[in-house]
């Protein structure tokens, strides 16, 4: 089982800690004010069937390709599809799972999850 620790402090003094492993991902942080870490799960799974016909899943692959392709010269766009993407800090419930999308200004890697 894959692991790994990361802890960063931004310029106002927050500090943060990313501990994960192949199926979970936690978030530790503090403010700048300080006080007590506080973890936040953020699950690469939600848990729910992806249902979907042979067609969109064909047509959602094809997408995400086509996409690769177009910015294939682009080390700073990510493409992806189906990855758990959550979009406010620290709820982990604030996720959606979008059949396709694109993230401009980061490296390309594979995510276990995205956080906007």
């Amino acid at each position: 089982m894959l692991g790994a620790i990361l802890v960063a402090a931004t310029e106002d003094g927050a500090v943060a800690s990313v501990r994960g492993r192949a199926s979970e991902m936690v978030i530790t942080s503090r403010s700048a004010g300080g006080g007590d870490l506080r973890p936040v799960h953020y699950p690469e799974r939600d848990g729910k069937p992806m249902a979907e016909s042979d067609l969109h899943r064909k047509e959602m692959a094809r997408l995400i390709e086509t996409l690769d392709d177009f910015f294939a010269d682009r080390a700073d766009v990510y493409v992806s599809g189906n990855l758990l993407l959550y979009y406010e800090e620290g709820n982990p419930r604030a996720s959606v799972a979008p059949d396709v999308f694109v993230v401009l200004g980061v490296p390309k890697r594979d995510w276990p999850i995205y956080k906007l």
